[in-house]
């Protein structure tokens, strides 16, 4: 029997825009869910410091056991550290810091928003990637619409200005790191740059943990399933992370975080019953369409 041309299968390959950038997204809002239940058994900057060197420990194994090529220029290693310190440890350290002291999850989402558009400035001054018309509005509907998601949770509380700030420097370390790496580490190999990344964000979070909370950290099936799991995602999201955007311009791959809030939202709704109102359901919609115009032009 011979197969019509017309009907076989797609290959996976022709499916990777679509499939990666779905598959990131999916990964990371479940992370948030992931974090609050470690959290809840550990202090914060044990946990990031474990966190960290498991995946580590996880990414030195796959990069030896792929026979990766390690970077040997001290000027591109340093590149590469600097990239990983701002992409890993620098942004999620005041993040988890502040959630597990009580600042709202909802006002972390809401700063951590405002990437894409600081993402598109930095990028027009430092890569020469020029946002459109198009582009510029769909970063602004998405935020639009990331704000409307979160406008039930989000409680304006602003007694604790420092932790406020220190969810912003997270947020611009993020963007940051990201514009460094694709600008300064263009050779990098992906899985042995990412464990040289890995392995300096679990020395400067350990230090931080000792100097600031000392080790605490209860070691139960919850705690240890969901160090696995954001251990596990620290490995593949960066690593999909890299990739999108070595192969598309930095606001289209950033566009993509607008996308995390409202999927996080609903996966709060179906595990734990966290209900969303009519703006908030609205809003998911607003944010798809502007994550469409802001990526319409090309793929990722």
């Amino acid at each position: 029997m011979r197969l019509n041309p017309s009907r076989a299968p797609v290959p996976m390959l022709a499916l990777a825009p679509i499939l990666i950038p779905a598959l990131f997204v999916l990964l990371w809002s479940a992370g948030f869910i992931a974090a609050k239940i470690g959290l809840s058994h550990s202090g914060a900057l044990s946990y990031v410091f474990l966190r960290f060197a498991l995946a580590a420990l996880m990414m030195v194994v796959i990069a030896l056991a792929l026979r990766a090529q390690w970077p040997r220029q001290p000027r591109l290693i340093g590149h590469i550290v600097v990239a990983g310190l701002l992409q890993h440890a620098i942004y999620l350290t005041p993040n988890f810091w502040v959630m597990d002291h009580g600042f709202p999850a909802a006002l972390v989402a809401l700063i951590g928003a405002l990437q894409p558009l600081l993402t598109a400035v930095l990028a027009g001054w430092l890569l020469g990637e020029r946002a459109g018309l198009r582009q510029w509005l769909g970063l602004l509907v998405g935020l639009a619409g990331v704000v409307m998601v979160l406008s039930d949770r989000i409680a304006f509380d602003w007694r604790s200005p420092l932790d406020a700030a220190l969810v912003l420097l997270g947020m611009v370390s993020l963007t940051l790191g990201t514009i460094w790496q694709k600008r300064c580490c263009g050779q990098m190999d992906l899985l042995a740059g990412s464990a040289v990344q890995l392995l300096a964000a679990a020395l400067f979070s350990g230090l931080a943990m000792l100097l600031f909370e000392g080790f605490e950290a209860d070691f139960s099936l919850p705690f240890n399933l969901s160090l696995l799991y954001m251990s596990c995602m620290s490995v593949l999201l960066y690593t999909l992370m890299h990739a999108m955007f070595r192969g598309a311009q930095a606001a289209r791959v950033a566009s993509l975080f607008y996308l995390i809030p409202p999927v996080t939202a609903l996966m709060t709704w179906f595990a734990i019953g966290e209900r969303m109102g009519a703006l908030a359901m609205l809003g998911m919609a607003v944010t798809v369409a502007g994550v469409a115009m802001a990526v319409r032009r090309q793929a990722l």
